[in-house]
């Protein structure tokens, strides 16, 4: 291993960052104060650094055949798109306490659609605490900014999302194999474009549940769960049915089992039951859950299948949520000690429910996605990555009511350097 290489790889990255970044916006303080080393999983401080390429050639995700000009004003729909992040990694032990704390500043830098440039920046804080053998838990925060999707939205101009979250988790080991759970948490979501089905929210979940743990690979939980969401500036609208917030029980069944040394079975079914503050015509329920399995092929080879079904909240005249089951597989093949070669296949089927007015029809989408990736690591401190990705929307029917607007098809590459310093 030369750690000269490594290090050139590192300084490369601090310098893109540093020369760019009055460009960008943005200037991260702690570029003028980190010195480039190797990188180790039992540091208690790590930086990370990236730089990377995003072609899309649908960035809006419009349907086919659409005119991107008399829709957003431009010839063309793709772009490439720059990307700069500086991260910062804390993980420190006091005896039976934990802190950990994790931080990203990202610019993002289109080409075609300058208008769409932003810098994000993301963090995650806790407190794992263990007061005595018998009662811990943890404390959390977290804030997160990202670039809504348009593709159910259909806001043609930049629409920044950032989710604000806190929350506060006990685990009582009682007796023998069995743990009280509680919890509690709190959460905001501001959107800098609201739209009917993204609107500013906030939120309140309070849960309360048993655990039995075998503490072989083999759990079993059961949780009881009350959220309390209130939509932003929303107020009552008994033209549309459109409502300032809801609530939502849950029974939640959940399930991790080691099957053996190579595979493992995880899982939940959760029963939900949504009621809106005003309007009962949009209330629904029914059952939700997942199911996992990750399976040990060989030394080398892992493979991981999923099954997920979710119930959503969504508003428009002839549809009041909808019912999304997807299935996805995830080969992953070590091929050597610094290469890795992944897969990932998904199908999808968002089934919409509940008219509140009639003469309409009800939507359906069929979703498809494809992506394959490669991660090469030379040196021990610096990850290369490429990934291709096709995703493929088909939302029918066409009438009465027109649903086409909502399919697209996208394709994307993405090249990117990470170096841990």
């Amino acid at each position: 291993m030369n750690p000269g290489v490594t290090l050139s790889y590192c300084s490369f990255i601090i310098d893109f960052l540093r020369s760019n970044a009055k460009k960008f916006g943005f200037v991260p303080v702690l570029l003028t104060t980190i010195t480039p080393a190797y990188a180790d999983q039992f540091d208690t401080l790590n930086y990370i650094g990236s730089v990377a390429v995003d072609y899309d050639d649908n960035i809006y995700r419009l349907p086919s055949g659409a005119d991107p000009q008399s829709l957003i004003g431009k010839s063309t729909k793709s772009d490439l798109i720059k990307i700069a992040t500086l991260g910062i990694n804390l993980d420190k032990k006091y005896s039976n306490q934990e802190v950990t704390f994790n931080a990203t500043g990202s610019v993002y830098k289109y080409t075609n659609f300058t208008d769409l440039d932003y810098t994000s920046s993301s963090f995650k804080g806790g407190w794992n605490w263990q007061f005595t053998p018998r009662f811990s838990g943890s404390l959390n925060a977290s804030r997160v900014e990202t670039l809504n999707n348009p593709g159910d939205t259909k806001v043609f101009t930049r629409n920044l999302s950032t989710a604000d979250s806190v929350s506060l988790k006990g685990d009582w080991w009682i007796h023998s194999n069995w743990h009280l759970l509680v919890s509690s948490s709190h959460g905001k979501t501001s959107n800098s474009v609201n739209t009917v089905n993204n609107l500013s929210t906030h939120n309140d979940s309070n849960e309360l549940g048993v655990k039995y743990d075998h503490s072989n690979g083999k759990s079993i939980v059961l949780i009881s769960r009350y959220l309390k969401a209130y939509n932003s500036n929303q107020t009552p609208d008994p033209v549309q049915l459109l409502d300032t917030g809801s609530n939502e029980r849950q029974l939640d069944l959940q399930l991790s089992w080691e099957l053996s040394g190579k595979s493992t079975l995880s899982g939940d079914l959760q029963y939900a039951d949504h009621r809106n503050f005003n309007y009962s015509q949009r209330n629904y329920n029914g059952f939700e859950g997942g199911l996992n399995y990750e399976l040990g092929i060989s030394d080398k080879t892992t493979i991981n299948m999923s099954f997920q079904r979710n119930l959503i909240s969504w508003w428009d005249n002839f549809n009041s949520y909808y019912v999304s089951d997807n299935f996805s597989i995830s080969p992953t093949w070590q091929l050597s000690a610094k290469r890795v070669l992944r897969m990932s296949i998904s199908h999808g089927i968002n089934e919409y429910h509940e008219p509140v007015f009639s003469g309409g029809n009800s939507r359906h989408d069929v979703t498809e996605s494809i992506k394959i990736g490669y991660d090469w690591i030379p040196q021990r401190a610096v990850t290369l990555s490429a990934s291709v990705q096709r995703n493929k929307r088909t939302s029918t029917p066409t009438a009465p009511v027109d649903y086409s607007g909502y399919g697209f098809i996208e394709n994307s590459v993405l090249l990117s350097a990470q170096a841990y310093f």
